[in-house]
């Protein structure tokens, strides 16, 4: 908006009645331009001034590195369910932790420790809970639980391969003991191909090929040469047996080499996926997140393609001899990306989320940038909502977004899990957000998870916390001091570019 001003210099008239005149224009232009630079149709809230539930967790945990809302225990009332993979739970060391909190939740609620429902790694470092799900994944009407640790090993051969329990409801809270969860607990795994791919990372389910049965993709965004990352998605029915992705899988979605810099930077692809119908067909669509992919020559900046449904694997099976891992390139089959504009803003790109945030009864997007500066913070991180339904095209996601949610301090994150769902049991979706580095409490890198009640779309923006007054005072200041002077004033004036200034 600025570069189209230019900044001049004029003589100051003796003082009187006409420069005074002139004082009162040139205070009027600085309200203006302060007016118009505020100006924006994108509505900007402040996740610190809009929630109405902030739940803390303890220190080092990253509370809400995973985030899923659904019901848990089957009475109609959505509920809440938070990793934390760092979770020293128990005084075990970093074996991470998974918290399930029944609904109705209200703004009572600001703990994890008050969770109905705990479960905890079964050894130091197991590192649960970077990805949680809930979800009926074997069709008895009983919600189940998916709960990923990207940097635990299979075996001696797969070091920091991945892992995902899948846990078959009902689950019962467990109170203030935590459950184990370990491979016996566990009804059955998803294990991770090869060491390094983080698999779990990105954790989804859907009907992505419209047969009717539910489907599971899985994120590895650090594997697949180079770390291009890649998703795996198993087609159902599933019979409930361990499911080894070094078998292969039904469809293998992968990123790309980056354009810039070493070539061993790959867009990390699979880091978060979302499935749901986002362009309204009545199909379901899969969003898979590509956090390091290079736009343009911008490095780093982040991107999210969306792939309408159905996935038919006969067909695409004809694009696997693309890349050498036998996997088909996400970009070439992509029907959006939304693309990050900010160097190592890995923008677009940190997590995902579809579903109604405003009761229309058409999907919207959320997408989570959690090493995005807020507000002049330094990673703060923001949350994008994009209204649904979304259409074929290529679009900047800050350009796209209709709200975007602005992280409170430097280095929280905001964006690291997202959930939406009826939480307060109003009938209306409500919008759950994690920040898994924020220090509440100075509790350091603990984590808070974010409620904010009702249809986002129809709040009101954060008021700007505005230093225009001082900033006016000290214009008036200097106007004076060089009125008594008689120097002269700078003023801003809209030029065309390349226009000569004034004489």
């Amino acid at each position: 908006m600025l570069r189209n001003m230019g900044l001049y210099r004029t003589r100051m008239p003796r003082w009187g009645v006409p420069a005074a005149s002139s004082l009162i224009a040139l205070i009027a232009a600085v309200l203006a331009i302060g007016n118009t630079l505020a100006q924006t149709d994108q509505l900007i809230l402040k996740v610190a001034k809009e929630y109405d539930v902030a739940i803390a967790g303890e220190q080092r945990d990253w509370f809400g590195y995973g985030l899923s809302v659904g019901d848990i225990n089957g009475d109609g009332q959505a509920d809440l369910l938070v990793g934390a993979p760092e979770s020293d739970l128990d005084s075990r060391f970093r074996s991470g932790a998974a918290f399930g909190f029944l609904g109705p939740i209200d703004s009572t609620l600001s703990e994890s420790s008050a969770a109905d429902i705990k479960l905890k790694g079964f050894d130091v470092t197991a590192g649960i809970g970077s990805a949680v799900l809930i979800q009926d994944i074997n069709g008895d009407n009983v919600a189940d639980f998916l709960i990923s640790s990207e940097e635990m090993g299979v075996d001696d051969t797969r070091h920091e391969s991945g892992l995902i329990y899948v846990v078959l409801g009902p689950i019962q809270p467990t109170g203030a003991s935590a459950t184990e969860l370990n491979d016996q607990a566990a009804d059955f795994r998803i294990l991770g191909p090869h060491r390094n791919y983080n698999t779990g990372k990105g954790l989804a389910t859907g009907d992505v090929n419209n047969d009717g049965a539910l489907d599971i993709a899985i994120g590895s965004p650090g594997g697949y040469g180079s770390r291009k990352g890649g998703v795996e998605i198993v087609l159902g029915p599933l019979d409930g047996s361990d499911i080894d992705l070094r078998d292969g899988s039904d469809v293998k979605l992968l990123g790309s080499i980056g354009t810039i810099g070493s070539t061993r930077n790959g867009d990390a692809a699979g880091g978060s996926i979302a499935i749901g119908d986002i362009n309204n067909d009545g199909v379901d669509d899969i969003a898979v997140n590509s956090r390091s992919a290079d736009v343009g020559d911008i490095e780093n900046a982040g991107e999210t393609h969306i792939i309408f449904g159905p996935l038919d694997p006969s067909a695409l099976g004809e694009l696997a001899t693309q890349d050498e891992e036998g996997g088909i390139p996400i970009k070439s089959i992509a029907d959006v990306t939304l693309q990050g504009e900010q160097e190592r803003d890995n923008a677009s790109a940190s997590t995902l989320a579809i579903g109604d945030l405003d009761g229309d009864g058409i999907n919207d997007l959320i997408v989570g940038s959690m090493q995005s500066d807020a507000a002049g913070s330094r990673a703060a991180g923001k949350v994008f909502v994009i209204k649904g339904p979304i259409l074929s095209g290529i679009y900047n996601l800050d350009d796209a977004a209709d709200v975007a949610i602005e992280g409170e301090n430097p280095i929280d994150s905001l964006g690291s899990g997202i959930g939406v769902g009826d939480l307060n049991g109003d009938g209306v979706a409500d919008l759950a957000l994690a920040a898994n580095f924020a220090d509440p409490q100075e509790r350091e890198d603990a984590g808070i998870t974010y409620i904010m009640f009702g249809n986002i779309f129809e709040r009101e923006p954060t008021p700007e916390e505005s230093n225009l007054p001082q900033i006016l005072i000290g214009v008036v200041v200097v106007i004076v001091v060089i009125a008594a002077a008689g120097g002269g004033i700078w003023y801003l004036r809209r030029t065309r570019r390349g226009a000569m200034p004034p004489m």
